[in-house]
């Protein structure tokens, strides 16, 4: 019992390798259950041994350990003696001498004979079947029973009439029968005697444990010891006798076992209780220590020698399922018929699956198993010599057969390797392995024949979307046969109908049984089972026959009468007469008989109070726990419908059939407070608070019971659930089962806050998740609530999931930088990001400061890059399939032949559909098919979700059946029937539109200026009606006979067709000239008419048709282009709102009030198609730069952006300023500058630096404490080098000074101070004669000091001191020659030079220092090449060799890589040398490549080799080169870590500095094109191509905690606030779109650029024919009418 406390609950899931499955499960029988209170002890030990057998069979440890004290066990009577041998014995103690008549009476009494046994036995009767007399009498019947079958059996043994057996069984205790099954000896057993090794390996595997109470002798008088020593009846005296027995079994154990597997304590007496758990504390933990790492220790091995033979996890599926089709095999009886037709479909040529259905418990599975067994003798009665494979899943029944996944991954192996293929190749994951198994079965390259039998597909479980049926191609390849069963009334079955259409030749029905099949297979089951019925029993089995016959009704049947004994009196009718009434009757049975995965459930069943109470209902154990006994007993009564499989990586039992689910269900789970009082039990246990020691308090009124706890409630003993598992070995692993379980119960429990924190916005959870599944696999927790929020969440996770399968770590990052922006408005999201944030050191140390990516639940979803190319004519279509779940976007260029699909709900690319060249695309409205036209005469149709050609035809309104189209050079319209592949008609004229009603009932086109109603499929002429002109698009009505007609002159017509009169009535709903076209809403009671520049709402539900709105605006402060139109307008799904495109603008307006709600900016590039759906409320645009963009009209009440786009193309330039929480950045399409707040991305000022088209700011740069900006824009011509600075106030956006032609900027240190290097004179041929103006500009004051330069050109950049007290820079000059010297040839001299300029009092001018001033030691080749503020007024000067001066390039560049030789740390305040660096930089380094820390504590060379500057001794090289990007280099945190983009710019890299190993990364999901560091040496901002700007906080080196860090970014110290008001996201929207002028350019040029495009590509033939007929027309007379007209 102290084991099972302590041992299994603590240790249970730590038996846990990180690649197998081992959990501890001690099973104690006896324990917990009161003598008193058994009801039926007779099959005790019958059940033990079945239960050793069991475990012998299963365990990978030990099987077996025995605990011996000093007393031995009683001696059970047998519950069943064969008839031969018990007549004898009753013989012999009838004719013995003294015998008495109570005696045969006796057995009589409790023996009878059971002739439904056979053979037959004579059988001991259940306690509760005898009077109650001697039902009370029963332990004084129990010794005097067995003294009398031990006397007979003795005396009956000598005359050979009882075998040695029962005698044995007579004299040996219960637990000595036990232990001759774990230890049989030798000499008693054939098999053992034949295999030693069996029995080496059984000895193994068992475990010992004996305990002596040294001095128990002196305390015979004590109460309570007889629990530990044999006492002789009502006395104080030791049986001598039975304790003999008992060392006896002792000493034959060990003589059995290793010294390895026997322990032996010795302990002394404690009173009261003889061994307390207080007193023998020590020897209790020592004796659960040994268990457990013996335990241990067998596990290892066992799994060792397991690994070690060759084996194949797919290989034992294989098997398991061949047995159970053994199994089905023998009760298999007639259905000779349906076996010739699945015959037929395997020997004949046939490319579709076979579907097999059926009502529940019809016998499918038993006809598939049969099927299965004789396909090879089929195949071989052929004569055709070809090698064949089958293959036969039962779905569910096995631990691999659960899932598709899994199922698919087995059948892929057992073919591959049947065909002699490369296993290797098969995927693992999901949606790669469904691919394979398709392109498997389908590409016709498999050796052989292949023949597959999947039973019951609708078994498996919702995982992977398996019942979409989208792993089973609707056409294989001619040698591959697949069968596959399912329910008739299962979803299953509607999938695949839509899939293979052919009934009459691809599905075969399973009907009843007929009634002599059921009673034969009910007595062939008897029959197997030695068992047999009475007459009256027969008589009732023939009865229920008479009410159901199917094959699960006759496996019940057959096993409730295998229970009958002899002496069952059935009536009749007792039997139940229907399925459900059976499984009804069973579980009563099982409740009756027992009171109200194993050990899981063992657990749960603890902790149900209910439960507890039912099997202690007078008293209360310290340890309130289920007892194993009672679980052995209610398992082997239902063993026969029960099934073991596989579910999150663990095996689980669970009903055998649907039957047995859904009348348990109902029996116990109907009632809502039942059901979530289960699940609440449940949900308790994977918490774990009840784990351990942890007391579970008793429910009120249970305080008159005898308890043995204290007054806090009593021990459960359950194990503790964390998410993950930490093994022995330090190994972790996921605790799969509570990943995946409690979310379920939680939310059946109606826990919604506890799921909440606990699970769907609990960060700890989904980063274990992520480990065991993928995203899908996390995704389904998501849909137990219906919540905003737990949307949010959701499509966040959608949109991480490529991140995700790259690297899990960056989890955090992705979340928090795409949540964001709900970070003020939801509770639960802050949560989750602040656990995110705390977590960031243990799986990525990086904190997004802001919206980092793109966030979902905004009204735009994604954005799909289309290579549409330019020019090119591209069909888009929206395909809204109902049957696969999915709104589909399509995009087919004429020219090309593959379609490309996106799923609009997710995001995701789905398998692109090769079509034929230069052919159109018109999906029917169901979205299951589309169908192609091309000029070739012929129309071809696809089915979307299998990208399968299912028609084609000889020779478009399209409808899900029927195809109508026009001809523009011929006789049309035609007329086509898709699904049979046939032409209806093609009629004789020349129409011009055409329409199919909704009900498909009838079709309307036009013959010149008629409009015809024909009716289908007949093509029967129904009504005629005039038209005044030629229609051009006809709209259907859900009214067969009403049709709305919009006409060439602008005309909109109701027609009203009476069929009966054969006349129509018109009304005219509009006429507008310029009506470009017009909509009917789904609920067909308004009518949308888009013209070019407004828009009318009519009301289409009452006649005549009425304007109810007229839109003409776009919403004031919205700027559009003049001449642009209306390019796409319609209803949105639930018909509330109209969506419309402008120019660049999607907007949308409230149908009832004709009010503007929302105005979307899609991007700069104007719109060119919309596209709506009517199953999901989303729209599609289609932008000129061939973008297209998903929109969710769900979230337009949320003002939360897609992406923070600062500027607009790609960011050139960027600066933060940390302390003001700011930063300023700058695109390449404009030349302005954005300052944003960095907690709200809010932009706060655009700084407009020119209006120039096409100019951009090449810098732009913010002060350290963020009060001053500079942006600069390159001069044109040969000044590329000079630039035009201006200085901003950021608070206000107000330009402070423009100084033209300026080299360099310097920010003083305290926003006082600016100073500009102006070029005075530019000499472009020899840039060392330069000279410059050096402007101090005093901020506050605004007065400008021109601050002397010597002449010559500044090659580094000049920077302050730290103090703000020195300006430095460096200088090479010219020096010139006179005249003499240079008729002798003598070169020019240069001069490098670094100048100081005081800015206090200590000097006045610039004072220059050369190299060799510096250091005296410095050599005539050494030149000074870059200086770097170090320390208060200290600088570190770089000096090199090589070369004299440094050289240009033709662009006026400096090339300064010359071999840098050394450094010198230099103090400008004392004009003084303080160290020279001899090591510092290395040699052949990049000197423009060197990085320096903010510190100045390290320094990076350009060869990644990191110094310390101080001592200059060389810390580390770093072996990075490879994977990151050069000049993207930052040293962060001081130097102590490296931060660099990757090598192609798409992720953000952190290493450590002393040893280069990765610390972070997070992925840039763009082009990143800059990179800077924040002056907390922790914010890192990243420009990107799309501009966006990424902002991280590195949480690395932190001596406190990360929250002290993250509190005091600007996005976190947000408060909660409510959504915004609808009324102020119009307003928000306006202010957010509101441009600046050069926006306004930028979109007008945009504009005109692409008309231009357009009117440059050659005309189309339609478009010279139009051409060539209007200047015929100029060319004719005109009346003088026709002009009026």
């Amino acid at each position: 019992m102290y084991v099972c406390m302590y041992v299994c609950p603590s240790h249970c899931y730590e038996f846990r390798p990180a690649s197998t499955c081992v959990v501890l499960q001690v099973i104690d029988p006896r324990w917990g259950v009161r003598r008193e209170e058994v009801k039926d002890e007779h099959a005790e030990v019958d059940l033990y041994l079945k239960e050793l057998h069991r475990c012998q069979e299963l365990s990978a440890g030990p099987d077996f350990a025995v605990f011996l004290g000093q007393k031995c066990s009683d001696v059970a009577l047998p519950s069943c003696i064969n008839r031969e041998e018990f007549e004898a014995m009753r013989l012999v103690l009838k004719e013995s001498e003294g015998c008495r008549e109570d005696d045969v009476t006796l057995l009589d009494t409790w023996y009878f004979r059971e002739t439904n046994a056979v053979p037959n036995v004579y059988a001991l009767r259940p306690v509760e079947c005898v009077p109650g007399a001697e039902r009370r009498n029963w332990p004084a019947i129990k010794v005097q029973l067995r003294r009398l079958l031990l006397e007979t059996a003795t005396i009956c043994v000598e005359t050979g009439q009882v075998g040695q057996r029962l005698l044995w069984q007579l004299k040996t205790p219960a637990v000595e029968q036990e232990l001759s099954e774990a230890l049989p000896k030798v000499d008693d057993s054939d098999v053992y005697r034949k295999d030693r090794r069996l029995l080496a390996s059984r000895a193994e595997r068992c475990l010992c444990f004996h305990r002596t109470i040294s001095d128990l002798t002196q305390f015979l008088d004590r109460a309570k010891v007889g629990k530990f020593i044999n006492l002789m009846p009502n006395t104080n005296c030791i049986d001598v006798k039975t304790n003999q027995s008992a060392w006896r079994l002792r000493n034959a154990v060990r003589a059995m076992l290793s010294n390895d597997s026997v322990f032996h304590e010795s302990v002394s007496w404690c009173d009261p209780e003889g061994v307390d758990a207080r007193a023998h504390a020590d020897y209790l933990e020592r004796m659960c220590d040994e268990f457990y790492n013996r335990a241990r220790d067998m596990v290892d091995q066992q799994m060792t020698r397991r690994d070690n033979v060759v084996s194949d996890a797919f290989y034992d599926d294989i098997v398991q399922n061949w047995h159970i089709a053994q199994h089905y095999c023998e009760t298999f009886i007639g259905r000779d018929a349906l076996l010739e037709r699945i015959q037929r479909y395997i020997v004949k040529d046939t490319n579709q699956a076979l579907v097999i259905h059926g009502d529940t418990g019809t016998g499918k599975s038993a006809l598939m198993a049969r099927a299965a067994s004789l396909t090879q003798q089929w195949l071989a009665d052929t004569g055709r010599v070809v090698s064949s494979t089958v293959a036969i899943r039962f779905c569910g029944a096995t631990p691999d057969s659960g899932d598709i996944r899994r199922l698919l991954l087995s059948l892929s192996h057992q073919i591959t390797y049947a065909t002699n293929g490369y296993r290797h190749r098969i995927p693992q994951d999901h949606k790669r392995v469904k691919s394979y198994f398709r392109t498997l079965v389908q590409s016709g390259e498999i050796r052989g024949m292949v023949v597959l039998f999947i039973d019951a597909v609708d078994h498996l479980s919702s995982a992977d979307a398996a019942a979409r049926m989208d792993w089973l191609p609707s056409q294989v390849s001619q040698n591959v046969k697949i069968i596959v069963s399912a329910n008739t009334d299962s979803t299953a079955l509607w999938r695949l109908r839509s899939k293979i259409t052919d009934t009459e030749r691809y599905y075969v029905h399973v009907k009843p049984l007929e009634r002599a099949a059921c009673y034969q297979m009910i007595m062939a089951g008897l029959a197997r089972a030695n068992r047999a019925v009475t007459f009256a029993q027969n008589k009732a089995i023939k009865e229920a026959m008479t009410h159901t016959q199917t094959a699960l009704f006759a496996k019940l049947t057959h096993e409730q009468a295998a229970r009958w004994t002899t002496d069952d009196d059935v009536d009749k009718h007792a039997l139940p007469t229907s399925v459900r009434a059976s499984i009804e009757a069973l579980l009563a049975a099982t409740e009756a008989k027992h009171g109200a995965v194993e050990l899981e459930l063992l657990h749960l069943l603890s902790l149900d109070d209910d439960v507890m109470d039912a099997i202690f209902p007078t008293w209360t154990p310290a340890v309130r726990r289920m007892p194993t006994f009672l679980w052995m007993r209610l398992r082997d009564d239902i063993s026969c419908d029960l099934v073991e499989r596989q579910a999150d990586e663990t095996p689980v039992m669970s009903w055998c059939n649907r039957y047995f689910r859904e009348v348990a269900h109902a029996r116990y789970l109907d009632d809502v407070a039942a059901r979530e009082y289960i699940h609440g039990i449940m949900a308790d246990y994977y918490e774990g608070i009840w784990c351990g020691m942890r007391r579970k308090p008793l429910a009120a009124g249970k305080e008159d019971r005898e308890t043995w706890f204290v007054e806090d409630g009593a021990v459960r003993y359950v194990p503790h659930q964390p998410f993950v598992f930490t093994t022995f070995t330090s190994t972790q692993r996921p605790n799969v089962r509570k990943l995946n379980q409690w979310p379920h119960h939680l939310a059946a429990a109606g826990r919604t806050k506890q799921l909440y924190e606990d699970v769907l916005f609990n960060f700890e959870w989904l980063a274990s998740k992520l480990r065991v599944c993928s995203v899908d696999g996390v995704l389904a927790d998501y849909t137990l609530v219906d919540a905003r929020e737990v949307d949010i969440v959701a499509d966040t996770l959608r949109m991480c999931e490529s991140a995700l399968a790259e690297d899990a770590n960056v989890l955090g990052v992705e979340l928090s930088g795409r949540l964001l922006p709900f970070y003020s408005r939801y509770s639960n999201i802050r949560s989750l990001i602040d656990q995110c944030d705390q977590s960031a050191q243990t799986y990525c140390p990086l904190v997004p400061s802001w919206q980092t990516y793109t966030s979902p639940g905004g009204a735009l979803q994604y954005v799909c890059e289309a290579d549409l190319g330019s020019g090119r004519q591209v069909d888009i279509q929206l395909v809204q399939n109902a049957q696969i779940d999915s709104v589909l976007l399509t995009t087919k260029p004429l020219e090309g032949t593959v379609m490309h699909a996106w799923s609009v709900t997710s995001g995701e690319r789905r398998p692109d559909l090769t079509l034929p060249f230069g052919s159109r695309v018109y999906p029917t409205p169901n979205g299951v098919f589309v169908n192609t036209f091309k000029d070739d005469d012929r129309v071809r149709t696809y089915r979307v979700d299998s990208r399968e050609m299912v028609s084609e035809l000889g020779d478009v309104a399209v409808s899900d059946r029927y195809m109508a189209f026009t001809l523009l050079q011929a006789a049309s319209p035609i007329v086509l029937d898709t699904q049979a592949a046939r032409q209806l008609e093609r009629l004789q004229f020349r129409a011009h539109a055409v329409a199919i009603s909704t009900d498909e009932s009838h079709f309307v086109c036009n013959d010149e200026h008629r409009i015809l109603l024909h009716r289908l499929p007949m093509m029967e002429r129904r009504c005629t009606a005039q038209a005044p002109d030629l229609p051009a698009k006809i709209v259907s009505t859900s009214d067969n006979c009403r049709y709305y007609i919009l006409f060439r002159n602008k005309q909109i017509i109701a027609y009203r067709f009476n069929v009966i009169q054969k006349r129509a009535a018109t009304n005219r709903v509009l006429a507008d000239l310029e009506t470009r076209d017009f909509r009917l809403s789904h609920a067909q009671d308004r009518i949308l008419v888009r013209c070019s520049r407004r828009m009318y709402l009519i009301n289409a539900a009452r006649t005549p048709e009425k304007v109810t709105h007229d839109i003409c605006e776009m919403p004031a402060g919205v700027f559009v282009d003049r001449l642009s139109t209306f390019t796409e307008a319609a209803f949105v799904a639930d018909d509330s709102m109209v969506v419309a495109a402008r120019h660049t603008y999607v907007c949308l307006w409230r149908v009832d009030t004709g009010q503007p709600v929302r105005v979307l900016q899609s991007s700069v590039s104007p719109v060119r198609r919309l596209l709506t759906c009517d199953i999901a409320n989303v729209a599609v645009t289609v932008l000129a730069d061939s973008t297209m963009q998903v929109w969710n009209l769900n979230n337009i009440d949320s003002g939360i952006p897609y992406i923070d786009a600062v500027v607009k193309g790609a960011v050139v330039s960027l600066d933060v300023a940390t302390d003001a929480g700011c930063f300023i950045c700058t695109g390449r399409h404009l030349a302005e500058a954005r300052i944003v707040d960095m907690a709200t991305g809010e932009c706060e000022h655009v700084l407009e630096h020119s209006a120039t088209i096409g100019a951009y700011l090449n810098h732009v740069k913010l002060s350290p404490h963020g009060g001053l900006a500079i942006t600069s824009m390159t001069s044109p011509g040969p000044w590329q080098l000079l630039r035009e600075d201006k200085l901003w106030r950021v608070e206000t956006g107000k330009l402070l000074k423009t100084v033209p032609l300026t080299r360099y900027v310097v920010l003083g240190p305290r926003d006082r101070n600016v100073v500009f290097f102006q070029c005075q004179y530019c000499n472009t041929a020899d840039w060392s004669l330069n000279a410059y103006n050096c402007l101090c500009l005093d901020v506050d004051s605004g007065d400008m000091q021109r601050l002397e330069v010597p002449t010559g050109d500044v090659i580094g950049k000049p920077f302050f001191t730290h103090t703000g007290s020195y300006l430095v820079f460096v200088q090479q000059e010219k020096l010139c020659v006179d005249a003499e010297q240079e008729a002798r040839g003598v070169d020019a001299q240069h001069e490098v030079r670094m100048c100081v300029h005081s800015l206090g009092r200590q000097w006045r001018g610039t004072h220059s220092v050369l190299l060799h001033e510096l250091w005296s030691n410095a050599g005539d080749d050494d030149i000074l090449v870059d200086a770097q503020p170090f320390g208060d007024d200290s600088i570190v000067v770089i000096y090199g060799s090589g070369t004299r001066h440094f050289r240009y390039g033709a662009d006026g560049r400096v090339d300064r890589s010359t071999a840098a030789n050394g450094a010198l740390i230099y103090d400008v305040r004392k004009d003084s040398l303080l160290k020279r660096l001899a090591d510092f930089p290395s040699p052949h380094s990049d000197v423009d490549r060197v990085t320096f820390s903010r510190q100045m504590s390290f320094a990076l060379d350009g060869n990644n080799r990191l110094y310390e500057i101080v001592s200059g001794r060389l810390i580390t090289a770093l072996d990075i080169g490879d994977v990151i990007s050069p000049d993207t280099v930052q040293l962060i945190v001081d130097g102590r870590y490296v931060a660099a983009l990757s090598a192609n710019r798409r992720e953000l890299l952190v290493f450590r500095s002393s040893d280069g190993q990765r610390k972070a990364r997070a992925f840039v999901h763009a082009l990143a094109t800059c990179v800077r560091v924040g002056a907390d040496d922790r914010t890192l901002l990243i420009g990107c191509d799309d501009g966006r700007v990424m902002v991280f906080t590195v949480v690395l080196g932190v001596a406190s905690h990360v929250h002290d860090i993250v509190r005091h970014l600007a996005s976190r110290r947000r408060r909660l606030v409510a959504a915004p008001a609808q009324s102020l996201l119009l307003s928000s929207d306006v202010k957010k779109i509101g441009t600046t002028v050069n926006e306004h350019r930028q979109m007008t040029a945009l504009s005109t650029h692409h008309i231009t495009q357009s009117r440059l590509k050659p005309p189309s033939f339609k478009s010279v024919a139009t051409a060539v007929m209007i200047t015929q027309q100029q060319h004719r007379a005109r009346s003088q009418a026709c002009c009026v007209q």
